[in-house]
């Protein structure tokens, strides 16, 4: 009798093992699927951070270039622009086409970019100095530019644009 019974019992340890096998794997699969993840993440935090610091530095070189330049040499060419009516609308430069921008090489820097980063400058009309009752006041003798910057990482699909407004 006891054989009998120890005959009919075999088979459920090999069940029971392979769901717990089951279990495992998923588990496993799972673990995978996180890590590959959080790896891809952290790749295109890098690749963001590597852009960003890419054209901040492009805009200091960018206010350094604007150091040498007078307000004759804004021609809407070799990524220098004259601001036009409206503060709202100005000239905008085309990043695809090399004579509307300026590349910023740095050798220490640029290592591992997709691409060069680039920089425009435009020299804005008057400063404005909004009064208390919002009525607008030109502030004569004050020329203000405009620093904007496009820079990618080291794929292009992380891209940065800054902007800083410069007194000359």
């Amino acid at each position: 009798m006891n054989r009998a019974r120890l005959d009919r019992q075999q088979g459920i340890t090999l069940i029971i093992c392979m769901i717990i096998l089951l279990v495992l794997t998923v588990m496993g699969l799972s673990s995978i699927r996180d890590t590959s993840l959080e790896e891809k993440m952290a790749g295109n935090l890098k690749n963001h951070n590597t852009a960003f610091q890419a054209a901040e530095s492009a805009l200091r070189e960018g206010e350094r270039v604007l150091q040498t330049k007078d307000e004759s040499d804004f021609t809407g060419s070799n990524g220098l622009y004259q601001q036009m009516v409206s503060v709202k609308t100005s000239m905008s430069p085309s990043w695809a086409i090399p004579s509307a921008r300026i590349e910023f090489t740095d050798p220490t820097l640029n290592q591992g970019l997709a691409s060069e980063p680039l920089f425009v400058i435009e020299h804005l009309s008057d400063a404005v100095n909004m009064t208390d009752d919002l009525e607008a006041s030109p502030v004569l003798g004050r020329p203000f530019f405009r620093v904007t910057t496009l820079s990618v990482g080291s794929t292009d699909t992380a891209e940065v644009i800054l902007q800083t407004v410069f007194k000359h």
